[in-house]
């Protein structure tokens, strides 16, 4: 993971699943740490020193696993049906055009 600004970059050791960690900086809580963290000096930005105290409860691996697989499948399906949708707008907006000419 690398956060611009400081160029920070987190590794993710073999006992972790990079899904899971993905999934968790798409929390509410992420976002307000980053969001309240970057504005504590006149300059915004996270150091490294303050980006590493944020926490993120870990279960055990084979818990983080299917958390990130089912959380993956989530967004599959959202950006599935979300083309399929722009999909069914453009074939509406074509018959529109050939209807209403």
């Amino acid at each position: 993971m690398y956060y611009a600004g400081f160029l920070i970059r987190a590794r993710i050791n073999a006992t972790t699943n990079p899904e899971f960690i993905f999934q968790n900086t798409l929390t509410k809580k992420y976002k307000k740490f980053v969001s309240v963290t970057s504005q504590r000096s006149g300059q915004p930005g996270i150091n490294a020193k303050v980006y590493k105290n944020y926490y993120i409860s870990m279960p055990q691996i084979d818990e983080q696993d299917k958390i990130g697989k089912f959380l993956k499948s989530l967004d599959n399906n959202i950006i599935l049906h979300h083309s399929k949708a722009n999909l069914i707008n453009l074939i509406k907006k074509e018959y529109l055009h050939k209807m209403f000419l």
